[in-house]
């Protein structure tokens, strides 16, 4: 059965497939319809009440922008594996102060513009 190939598949770094104890026993628990252990109450991103469905799709925090992280990460990786190191950069991340969030969707040339903050 598909579902439960990851039971089986030996423990690699290179193909994603190793996992440290806690991450195994989480899946084991998701796997048998357990909620994990320690979840926190309020999800670090929004501060919404935080449960495995929001975890999935919070756009703030969660795991939808570590989803996105880590395939950015690969095609960076790719890129630079195809096209030289000095021709793939990633997009620095931008510190706006504490406490103050970016707009959903700002990119760094809009903030630089001022557009994303509505100085266009």
């Amino acid at each position: 059965c598909a579902a439960g190939a990851w039971l089986t598949a030996l423990p690699r770094r290179m193909n994603g497939t190793e996992m440290c104890d806690l991450e195994f026993r989480d899946a084991l628990r998701l796997r048998y319809n357990f909620r994990p252990l320690n979840l926190e109450t309020a999800c670090d991103g929004c501060g919404g009440k935080f449960s495995l469905e929001h975890a999935m799709g919070c756009k703030i925090g969660g795991l939808v922008s570590r989803r996105h992280e880590a395939v950015k990460q690969e095609f960076i990786h790719l890129g630079k594996l195809a096209f030289g190191h000095s021709r793939v950069i990633d997009e620095p991340k931008i510190f706006y102060g504490r406490g103050v969030r970016a707009p959903a969707g700002a990119t760094a040339a809009a903030l630089q513009r001022g557009a994303a903050f509505g100085k266009a």
